[in-house]
């Protein structure tokens, strides 16, 4: 638009930033001029987006934008300041987990500082740690067992090996091989509640997992993997643990599991990221999927070649 934009980093940015840098300039020099509603403001920062960002990012973005108070979303950003915002952290907590309120909070203040260069003195909620129930090893035997001869087994066993539900329903015929399951994409619900898909979650996601040639015969003998959604996966989970007797997990804690059976097996965290498509250096493996585990819990569930990841 005849316009020179520049901006100053104190290191090299990657590609991905540059752009998403530049983005932001080009949007905030259209809409500073004028005086928004916050609903408003909401709505443009969010399809100034909606190409950069992933489909589910933006679809969580939208249900930011539905749940927005009314009240909130009528001011204009001329009339909003840090008591303005403190109160809407203040109402929202009071339907909301502290994550999500943060969450929201981090998601408005973004869309604000696209338009105008405020910024807020607020208190967030405290944080709660939540420890979600991590199954066993013999607990993942015995669903795995009550799965068998059923649509449920396939995406259940994939998933003790890591591979996130979203890699699981995006894997087709040619991702298998014998011992062997290529992750190089994922499915994600997009804004119409469809199934998208995209590049895996990050750059390390892209990997090669050793399972057994079973699992691998079985998919080629099935000629598929599964079709359906992960709330019916977790649908199953609750009525399987029910009925064994032990404490609900959903899919995703089966990712979890494979953390923290690797790491009490005493495998390099190296090892534990390749195997499971962790960022390199990240303390999300360490403070998030790593359980705690008695050591009689830990069976050697996995049969894995180490010299695979060499």
């Amino acid at each position: 638009n005849g316009c020179l934009y520049s901006k100053n980093f104190p290191y090299r940015p990657t590609k991905k930033e540059a752009k998403y840098v530049l983005e932001e300039l080009i949007s905030k020099d259209n809409f500073i001029f004028k005086d928004e509603k916050l609903s408003n403001c909401i709505f443009q920062y969010i399809k100034s987006k909606e190409n950069i960002l992933s489909p589910s990012t933006i679809r969580g973005y939208y249900k930011y934008y539905r749940l927005l108070p009314e009240k909130y979303g009528k001011l204009y950003l001329s009339e909003i300041n840090s008591m303005l915002m403190q109160n809407l952290i203040n109402d929202y907590t009071k339907d909301h987990s502290p994550k999500t309120v943060r969450n929201f909070y981090g998601f408005v203040s973004a869309a604000i500082n696209m338009f105008t260069d405020k910024r807020f003195h607020v208190v967030m909620p405290q944080k709660v740690r939540s420890e979600k129930y991590i199954p066993t090893c013999e607990e993942v035997m015995a669903v795995l067992n009550e799965a068998k001869n059923t649509r449920f087994f396939t995406p259940l066993y994939l998933a003790s090996y890591g591979l996130r539900f979203g890699e699981i329903i995006a894997l087709t015929l040619d991702d298998i091989e014998d011992s062997k399951i290529t992750i190089n994409k994922s499915k994600v619900n997009g804004i119409d509640n469809k199934f998208v898909t995209k590049s895996p979650k990050t750059y390390s996601s892209n990997r090669v997992v050793p399972v057994p040639k079973q699992i691998t015969d079985k998919i080629k003998r099935d000629g598929i993997i599964f079709d359906g959604h992960n709330a019916t996966i977790n649908r199953y989970l609750q009525k399987t643990t029910k009925k064994l007797g032990i404490p609900y997990f959903s899919i995703h804690k089966l990712r979890h599991f494979l953390a923290t059976q690797l790491h009490y097996m005493n495998k390099p965290k190296r090892y534990v990221e390749s195997f499971g498509g962790w960022e390199s250096n990240s303390a999300v493996l360490e403070k998030i999927y790593i359980h705690s585990r008695e050591i009689n819990e830990v069976i050697d569930f996995y049969n894995f070649d180490d010299s695979y990841f060499k």
